[in-house]
């Protein structure tokens, strides 16, 4: 889909190109439908990059991209992807799911209608025609919808939910790892 998104909007003249950061089992027909689409010199596959390394690679980016399919599990799910771009301030093209809409409001992201190559090509020419100040205004509020989900806050939040589970019985548990042996 975003291949085809992306020969949408270069025939409109404007001058995108699509990266896929790593590898799959559907490389291959990509690569083919990409050639089909004469657009070779424009679209790439960079090799996967270790996680440490991915946020400087993904700042290089004018936007990501995130076409999630619709469907029963979809529905519910929140992609790592979209979360990635959200905290490195990246602007987000993303499929319209329900799940993507509790947490972001339709003026935070760029969505288009999951499936819909030529709604893909649209959120592109709309995001390219957006000044910079847009571009920064819609990655702050992201990045603040999902601040109450910080991992620090997370952590805190299930350690304490375990500690209330386990009530007295956490103390024994902590006693008997510490009194363990490990194996030879």
């Amino acid at each position: 889909m975003a291949l085809r998104a992306l020969a949408r909007v270069r025939q409109d003249g404007l001058d995108a190109r699509l990266t896929i950061l790593g590898d799959g089992p559907e490389r291959a027909s990509l690569q083919r439908l990409a050639t089909s689409l004469s657009l070779d010199t424009v679209f790439a596959f960079e090799t996967p990059i270790p996680q440490p390394a991915l946020p400087a690679r993904l700042s290089r980016c004018g936007a990501g991209v995130v076409p999630t399919l619709l469907d029963g599990m979809t529905r519910y799910s929140l992609s790592n992807k979209a979360l990635d771009y959200v905290h490195l301030g990246i602007p987000l093209l993303a499929a319209r799911l329900p799940s993507y809409l509790r947490y972001f409001g339709e003026d935070m992201l760029w969505y288009f209608t999951p499936g819909d190559p030529e709604d893909l090509a649209r959120a592109i020419r709309d995001l390219a025609a957006a000044p910079a100040a847009e571009h920064a205004r819609r990655a702050q509020l992201a990045r603040q919808a999902i601040a109450p989900y910080d991992w620090v806050r997370e952590r805190e939040r299930l350690l304490a939910a375990y500690a209330e589970l386990l009530g007295n019985r956490s103390a024994r548990i902590a006693a008997m790892r510490s009194a363990a042996v490990p194996s030879p």
